[in-house]
């Protein structure tokens, strides 16, 4: 039978029907491993590039340990968070004493504003410490970073469910949504402002009647919100709404009644435009036709010059390229541009797909049967400085690859692999 050979942590494996087997052979040598061949067990929700140093990644979602082949991979569970250096190797930035340990971590955002970062999720406990659904990481600039003990303090056992997002105001406020219905002894339904050392703030009245997914913010300091909900306050916003900078709706967002048909996932500002991209598993927008994303025009209304076929799947997340070019993640199995997309998309500012992305084909598909291989998830984008693509969520392999990719793969800017050792000749 062919063997694939491989260089990784300084020995010569094979690839054999699923097998990993030593060889003596000269081989090159890996770049980025991303904790090959075990990385991430589960399911990876969100990916940050670190405000520091834009070759590390911060990596968040539903997994007990990470690598564990190898030593130098880190034998230790890291619960749902972890660090990783140059090479994709975990380090210390992040120690165990982050671990939120009982649940899952849904998103970590970075406020540029006060320098930390948000930790949201179902977790209950982080840093050692009773937490409840949202933390706040101190510090970023050493390591190992710090929890912020005060603020977890706080927050102590106030919110009783999920929070899938947050964001700062203004004055520093966060609000913060999800499926929660109360905190801090009120009720408060999916939606909830807190001071910035943790304490209660204030309710948004009766809130959403459905989920919130997702917030965005614009340089007017208004916020932008997504998610399943049909109402806020008792009235009709269908999956979103707009903030002004003081708590209020903004009713001259959405003034000619728009509204989706379904989820709205990722809200994504572009600054250079002043346009907003939104995804989700929507297939109308005000009764059109639109597959999964649009891009809207700052009243609301839709800007058609981003003419865009969409996608037969949900998108779950959204990033930009150095040339404002929109990188998607996502549920989608499909064929666009002539060429097979899973998981992962390149749109142009036109709408048009990016035919040279990945040009053989394949994106990121599942495991275990023909199926399984084809499906895959795309939950968490990133891009870095150099436009190498972070692809996060139920991933097992890369245009048919028969290597094993857990979790996560880095991409090069055309869409050619990063993450695996090259390649040696067929034997």
């Amino acid at each position: 039978m062919s063997k694939k050979y491989l260089k990784y942590n300084d020995a010569l494996l094979t690839y054999n029907s699923n097998l990993l087997q030593y060889e003596e052979e000269e081989a090159t040598t890996a770049t980025y491993h991303l904790g090959y061949p075990s990385g991430f067990q589960t399911r990876i929700n969100s990916i940050l590039i670190d405000p520091y140093n834009p070759d590390h990644v911060y990596i968040a979602g539903n997994f007990s340990h990470f690598g564990g082949w190898d030593s130098a991979y880190g034998t230790t569970n890291h619960f749902n968070i972890v660090h990783l250096g140059t090479n994709g190797q975990h380090d210390t930035k992040v120690s165990g004493s982050l671990i939120p340990s009982n649940q899952s971590i849904q998103r970590i955002r970075y406020e540029s504003s006060e320098d930390k970062i948000y930790v949201t999720g179902s977790f209950t406990v982080f840093g050692g410490a009773t937490c409840y659904r949202i933390g706040r990481l101190q510090s970023l600039n050493t390591s190992p970073i710090v929890v912020d003990v005060s603020f977890s303090t706080n927050i102590a056992n106030n919110i009783n469910n999920v929070v899938y997002d947050s964001i700062l105001d203004k004055d520093g406020k966060i609000y913060i949504g999800g499926i929660f219905t109360s905190g801090y002894g009120v009720t408060c339904n999916r939606i909830l402002r807190i001071n910035n050392d943790g304490t209660y703030d204030s309710s948004m009245g009766t809130g959403f009647d459905s989920t919130v997914y997702t917030f965005e913010k614009d340089p007017s300091n208004r916020i932008y919100i997504g998610g399943t909900f049909t109402t806020y306050q008792g009235s009709t916003y269908n999956r979103i709404l707009r903030l002004n900078d003081d708590g209020t709706v903004d009713t001259t967002f959405n003034s000619g009644g728009g509204s989706f048909n379904n989820a709205v996932y990722k809200i994504l500002y572009d600054p250079s435009i002043d346009k907003l991209y939104i995804g989700g598993d929507f297939t109308t927008y005000n009764g059109n036709s639109y597959n999964r994303i649009l891009r809207l025009n700052m009243d609301g209304t839709v800007d058609t010059a981003f003419n865009c076929a969409g996608l037969p799947a949900s998108i779950q997340d959204m990033c930009f390229d150095s040339q404002k070019n929109i990188l998607v993640a996502g549920r989608f199995h499909t064929t666009l541009g002539g060429e097979l997309s899973r998981s992962i998309v390149k749109f142009l500012p036109d709408g048009t797909v990016d035919t040279n992305f990945y040009t053989n084909g394949g994106g990121c598909g599942g495991e275990g049967s023909a199926a399984g291989a084809a499906a895959g998830s795309g939950y968490a984008v990133a891009c870095d400085y150099q436009d190498r693509v972070y692809v996060g969520g139920v991933i097992r392999n890369y245009k048919f690859e028969p290597y094993v990719y857990p979790g996560i793969i880095r991409l090069k800017a055309d869409g050619s692999n990063d993450t695996m050792p090259d390649e040696v000749d067929w034997v």
